[in-house]
């Protein structure tokens, strides 16, 4: 499918009311279903409204909407006074947390989310939703029959094998945009390097040849340890169980390595990772604790 792009900047609270407009005019432009994106989006400019002006009428934002991909991207960009994320880069894994308001509320209602605080440049938050009824640019024949129900999507999982990785990059571009904090994994050439040399350990998941799923094992300086890490999943491949048949075989995977420990540093806004790995029997075993640099993405 082709592209739809369209921007908004509003300097008057008074002119809010176009950006819940603008949705919902693309949506129906569209065709597309943007599920439960209004509310996110609603949420979104409540807060930053709260938070980020002391004087409502003297907003700075710019909202720039896309749809590419069989995705809703919502980028919205806000020169308000700065703001303390902290308090929202940890919950209880239990799943006790209240998401009736907030940050964790958006969490919940959009597939992707992130926040980066960018010094001079303000703060951006990305929303991104699959659109469901979506299908990806295809070239219909009157030979090709129609797709039913009765054939699911059938995975294999295997180790990496040279020529996987310009799949695995485009993997990983098509679930983050270029927002993923290991830029490594945008080099179709260095993630060959990378697992040639064993400083990566890819996995990659496939259906009828075509790379759906990835995880890795990341090799730990000075140690006989590795983290268990860069695991995504083509969204029209989840729910089927994909990222579970990777991660166990990540796991004979470290063991065939010899290593005698894996971990994974399921931090901040990954709640759902740290559920998966406490599931393979991992447990919680030190806060880690550092400086990043002020581009880097949080989901």
């Amino acid at each position: 499918m082709n592209s739809d792009t369209v921007v908004l900047e509003l300097h008057n609270s008074a002119d809010l009311n176009l950006i819940f407009v603008t949705l919902q005019q693309l949506e129906q432009r569209s065709g597309y279903h943007f599920g439960n994106m209004h509310l996110a989006l609603q949420e979104l400019v409540e807060n930053s409204l709260k938070h980020a002006y002391e004087n409502s009428r003297a907003i700075d934002m710019r909202l720039t909407f896309t749809i590419t991909n069989c995705q809703l991207h919502l980028l919205l960009q806000e020169f308000g006074q700065p703001f303390d994320f902290s308090a929202y880069r940890s919950e209880a894994i239990d799943g006790s947390s209240d998401h009736s308001k907030g940050f964790y509320r958006i969490y919940d209602l959009v597939d992707y989310f992130y926040f980066t605080t960018m010094g001079k440049e303000g703060k951006r938050f990305t929303l991104i939703t699959n659109l469901s009824n979506c299908q990806l640019d295809q070239t219909p024949t009157e030979e090709a029959p129609a797709p039913t129900e009765s054939h699911p999507k059938t995975v294999t999982v295997r180790t990496f094998q040279a020529g996987d990785e310009e799949a695995i990059s485009r993997l990983i571009y098509r679930n983050y945009d270029y927002t993923y904090y290991k830029p490594l994994f945008y080099d179709p050439k260095r993630i060959k390097e990378s697992n040639t040399t064993q400083e990566v350990h890819s996995i990659v998941a496939l259906s009828e040849a075509k790379i759906v799923g990835h995880f890795a094992l990341l090799p730990h300086q000075a140690t006989n340890s590795a983290e268990v890490a860069i695991a995504v999943v083509h969204p029209e491949f989840k729910g089927l169980g994909i990222m579970n048949e990777m991660f166990d075989t990540i796991i004979a995977e470290a063991k065939e390595y010899g290593y005698r420990s894996i971990f994974g540093e399921a931090i901040m806004l990954h709640p759902y990772s740290q559920k998966a790995n406490l599931k393979k029997g991992m447990f919680e075993s030190a806060l880690v604790l550092g400086l990043v640099p002020e581009d880097i993405e949080i989901e």
